[in-house]
């Protein structure tokens, strides 16, 4: 990440925090401002510590807490326990506006259009993340899962995850997040939230930006269902889904004996011949029923000439 780029994230940050209500009661701990609370935050991963405590444990050392003042911009840092009790109080819908202002960086920059293919299109990977599970604590928020246990009895896991969208690119080493959608259950809901949902509450979200993104949205086999494909299809925005055979028996018999295109090219690897195969086939329904859609089918492999395997 370019300095340019951290100063603007960290401004953005101190934005989003002088607009946020302070729900802390009268204490000890409201010295220590919002703006820094999220920065320290951000320290953690910018500086690649595995958890907040041995961030905080390094912190004591004096260059790191030089870092923490000089790099971040942080005044106070508040402890381990006072950072996650105020965090929980955050809502994540306050915070979308420091994506918005990363990719405008990035856009000023210079570093935004490196991403762009083919057309000017964005690769999107999408992809869900969990980020909190324990069998013993839980909110009204929390999703579910049950298992039976060695001994008979059921055990339930209460977990967080949330639908992370990403601009990458094959090249890059860097890529560019853009605002995730949290999947939990809410107030009302007949079922239990999920990431297909998920999606679909992003889309209707962001559409414009998402428009003026020119989306290839990029996911494994989950995604690759009608009522996403069609959603996008409908949109004229673009997707690379994974096809697995065994959920999509329809494409499997229309693609077991067509005749598909081809292209080979062959390179050396320092090791051996590596030859790969791209096979594709246009136009083909995507599912068995009168409402389908036309998609294109690729398939891709690499064969070693030497070993003659793929």
């Amino acid at each position: 990440m370019g300095r340019g780029i951290l100063r603007r994230l960290l401004g953005s940050l101190d934005k989003a925090a002088s607009k946020m209500p302070d729900k802390r009661k009268p204490s000890n701990a409201t010295k220590y401002r919002l703006a820094d609370i999220l920065k320290t935050t951000l320290a953690v991963f910018y500086l690649l510590h595995p958890s907040l405590l041995s961030f905080q444990k390094a912190m004591r050392q004096k260059h790191k807490k030089d870092n923490l003042e000089t790099l971040f911009r942080v005044r106070q840092a508040p402890s381990s326990p006072q950072i996650t009790n105020i965090l929980d109080k955050i809502e994540p819908s306050e915070l979308e506006g420091v994506f918005a202002e990363g990719l405008k960086e990035a856009k000023r920059q210079g570093v935004y259009w490196g991403y762009q293919v083919l057309d000017g299109e964005m690769p999107i990977a999408c992809d869900g993340t969990g980020y909190f599970s324990s069998h013993d604590i839980s909110c009204q928020h929390c999703l579910t899962m049950t298992h039976e246990k060695k001994d008979g009895s059921i055990e339930t896991t209460n977990y967080h995850t949330m639908l992370a969208f990403t601009i990458v690119k094959h090249d890059k080493s860097v890529v560019l997040p853009l605002v995730p959608e949290f999947i939990r259950n809410e107030d009302g809901m007949d079922k239990q939230d999920c990431e297909r949902n998920g999606f679909k509450r992003y889309f209707a979200r962001h559409f414009e930006a998402l428009r003026e993104l020119k989306p290839i949205f990029l996911g494994d086999d989950l995604y690759s269902c009608h009522s996403i494909c069609s959603l996008i299809d409908a949109h004229r925005m673009s997707f690379i889904f994974t096809c697995k055979d065994e959920s999509h028996p329809y494409i499997k018999e229309q693609t077991e004996d067509a005749p598909f295109e081809e292209h080979r090219r062959t390179e050396w690897n320092g090791k051996n011949h590596l030859e790969h195969r791209y096979y594709w086939l246009k136009g083909i329904e995507n599912r068995a029923d009168p409402k389908f859609i036309y998609v294109n089918y690729l398939k891709y492999e690499i064969w070693n000439v030497e070993k003659e395997k793929v």
